[in-house]
């Protein structure tokens, strides 16, 4: 019989969202990507092609960090994951008894290395496929049909309003070539053949109506 004050996993992660949750739902973001709607749909994303892939620890770890991935986002810093990983270790600091440091330090690094989209470098070869399937779901949207990508990428554009039309066009640009330069996008087997190939035809249509619409 587990201890009464040891939470099971399920229940840390419902206080997790009741945590991160409001940070989400704030005024400038509820109209953006980065907004409680772009966790639910990562929960479905992992439900569908990713449940039972991790262990328990490692599924705990990739709920934990894919909820408080992006709990602080202002669209002109470039800190973000570095003030989100922050609020989670002040979530950490009020659940002492049901997170261990070395389920803390998981966390923190899988919140962290969102911000280049790379894989960790961990022994942990569990770890490190937590990270790839972390990354991949963060980055889903960009192989979706061409209609959903461009709905995506409408609400993106609502998370970088404090910059001109012609300043987000010319920092889009820079995006989408970043990522055409790469030999891939997606990390997992699954969504290398689910939606890498959409990546290229999406970002590719994308940078031409860009500089079409240039001027």
């Amino acid at each position: 019989m587990r201890q009464k004050d040891k939470m099971t996993n399920k229940e840390l992660i419902a206080k997790a969202i009741e945590f991160a949750k409001p940070y989400y739902q704030l005024p400038h973001r509820i109209n953006g990507h980065h907004s409680w709607i772009h966790i639910q749909e990562g929960f479905s994303l992992y439900e569908k092609y990713f449940k039972g892939d991790l262990s328990k620890e490692c599924e705990l770890s990739f709920y934990l960090a894919w909820i408080f991935h992006d709990a602080i986002y202002i669209g002109s810093s470039s800190s973000n994951e570095e003030e989100s990983e922050k609020l989670f270790t002040l979530f950490c600091a009020k659940h002492k008894t049901d997170i261990t440091e070395e389920l803390k330090g998981y966390v923190s690094g899988l919140i962290l290395c969102t911000k280049t989209h790379s894989p960790l470098n961990s022994e942990n070869t569990e770890i490190k496929k937590t990270s790839k399937i972390l990354n991949d779901i963060d980055q889903a949207y960009l192989g979706y049909d061409f209609v959903n990508f461009m709905r995506k990428r409408s609400l993106v554009r609502n998370d970088y309003l404090m910059y001109s039309d012609k300043e987000y066009k010319e920092g889009t640009i820079i995006f989408c070539y970043q990522y055409l330069t790469q030999d891939f996008t997606f990390f997992t087997e699954k969504f290398q053949n689910l939606f890498q190939n959409n990546v290229f035809l999406n970002l590719n249509k994308y940078l031409d109506n860009l500089q079409k619409n240039r001027d």
